[in-house]
């Protein structure tokens, strides 16, 4: 789903000695959802951050996605800037493995006084509304196949931050901006200068929504197909 993960693919059968007649092809993958359409309004929980009010991270909270940096992050942004300066944080997934001491953690630190917030299992609606709500994106993985919550942030038509590694420059282009994921300054320099500088923020989400050109599902349908 990537040429990285090709790349990691041919880079293993070479290493246990095998060749793959056919070699190793990338399939573009779709880059966007729809929340289900409905004959009534879908339920929405009515504690969603106000829009505007922060920075979204949607993923599995699982030691891969290293959230555990942007939690760090925060604390440090938090220990420099006022408060209301600094946007909340959005951990919008299912609480996965291996991360039990990182919640234990936020627990202990009540949340960061309520600057990071968990959205546990979030709805498709929900999930639109929280992207489309948001400043930017985050996306912090140490390692990804492609990266679908990259673009799908760009299909809202939304910045962005994320990580320099494996498959993810392929999913964010030239319209993210990327980060050291073992790098706690690295991080916080990038994600500090892309919410204080609104007007900023502003022209590259308009930057998006002209440039980016979203992947259809029928066209990763017809490229496996094939």
């Amino acid at each position: 789903i990537s040429h990285a993960s090709a790349a990691d693919v041919t880079r293993y059968m070479g290493e246990l000695g095998m060749t793959l007649p056919g070699g190793v092809r990338a399939i573009p993958i779709g880059s966007g959802f729809k929340a289900a359409e409905q004959h009534a309004p879908a339920a929405v929980r009515d504690d969603l951050p106000p829009p505007g009010s922060y920075v979204l991270f949607v993923s599995t909270i699982e030691a891969r996605k290293n959230h555990q940096l942007l939690v760090q992050v925060w604390r440090r942004l938090l220990d420099d800037m006022p408060i209301d300066a600094v946007p909340t944080l959005v951990f919008a997934g299912h609480i996965g493995w291996m991360v039990q001491d990182l919640m234990q953690q936020l627990r202990n630190a009540d949340f960061m006084g309520g600057k990071i917030r968990i959205i546990e299992d979030p709805s498709d609606t929900e999930l639109t509304q929280l992207y489309r709500g948001c400043l930017f994106t985050v996306f912090a993985s140490f390692y990804e196949g492609w990266g679908l919550p990259v673009t799908e942030s760009l299909a809202f038509g939304k910045p962005c931050v994320i990580s320099n590694t494996t498959s993810l420059p392929e999913a964010g282009g030239a319209l993210a901006r990327y980060f050291d994921p073992y790098d706690v300054n690295d991080a916080a320099r990038v994600i500090r200068a892309t919410f204080v500088d609104r007007e900023g923020l502003a022209a590259w989400e308009a930057h998006i929504v002209a440039a980016f050109r979203p992947v259809s599902w029928d066209e990763s349908a017809a490229a496996v197909m094939a």
